[in-house]
């Protein structure tokens, strides 16, 4: 059976210095079936808590809400689809991309921590951030003025809670190597697309060169054929100028009807 591990790091919503560190742990990725554990950088969080609310793994709810829209995770002010949540969650915790989104687009949405209640609970938001908004502001002048702002606006479509656990261990040096290996991957790939960037940025320019040879092949070609032309037609003026030389100068034999040049 597949599994897939993923590190996240989420920002806290009003301190980008302030993150959470989380471990997602797919047992069952094609059912989007997971385990959460997460850390402030001081106490353990996971999504197997005791809070009656949440007795089932956040695994459960997770497959609930694509199935059944589980109001604990599901904002009440979301109306998307079961599949775009889906491709959401998938796309958040797994880094999945999907092949179709809804009517969200996937680089919009995000998740940031909500709250953080030490050795208690962190609440984790998967929200819409909508940036490049353009509102008309007032200002305050002797004629009326408005100024253009770009602003953003974020939409909350879930929340995932996860509750303290002092029984879960870290493994800080498991996620330091899968850090490392996502990391390596990472740079490995970043490496090979420079690689292939240099050598399009190569291709590019030697496909600039022959055009540029073509260009002048083509016009030293249209010259060539332009003076051959000019030539031609000398040649064909020079024959006519000839012949209404030679007509000028030539008389009809009356016996014989032939033309007879003077002498």
């Amino acid at each position: 059976m597949t599994t897939a591990t993923r590190l996240l790091r989420i920002p806290h919503h009003k301190d980008a210095n302030t993150t959470v560190i989380v471990n997602v742990f797919a047992q069952k990725p094609d059912l989007l079936e997971l385990n959460l554990l997460a850390t402030e950088g001081e106490a353990p969080y996971s999504s197997k808590g005791n809070s009656p609310r949440l007795r089932h793994s956040i695994i459960v709810l997770i497959v609930q809400v694509v199935q059944k829209q589980n109001k604990q995770l599901r904002a009440s002010s979301y109306t998307g689809t079961d599949e775009e949540w889906q491709a959401i969650l998938r796309w958040l915790l797994l880094h999945e991309t999907p092949t179709t989104s809804g009517s969200i687009q996937l680089d919009q949405v995000e998740l940031v921590v909500h709250s953080i209640e030490f050795e208690k609970e962190i609440n984790v938001i998967v929200r819409q951030n909508i940036k490049g908004i353009t509102v008309w502001s007032s200002i305050k002048s002797e004629l009326p003025c408005f100024v253009r702002v770009l602003t953003s606006a974020q939409h909350r479509l879930g929340t995932i809670q996860l509750l303290y656990d002092d029984t879960a261990e870290l493994g800080l040096f498991d996620w330091n190597i899968l850090a490392l290996a996502e990391r390596d991957a990472a740079e490995s790939l970043l490496s090979s697309m420079k690689h292939d960037h240099v050598k399009q940025q190569q291709d590019v320019a030697d496909l600039r060169r022959q055009l540029q040879q073509l260009v002048k092949a083509k016009k030293h070609h249209e010259d060539e054929l332009l003076e051959k032309f000019r030539l031609l037609l000398n040649s064909k003026k020079a024959k006519i100028r000839d012949q209404k030389r030679l007509l000028s100068t030539a008389k009809v034999d009356k016996a014989t009807g032939m033309w007879l040049h003077r002498r």
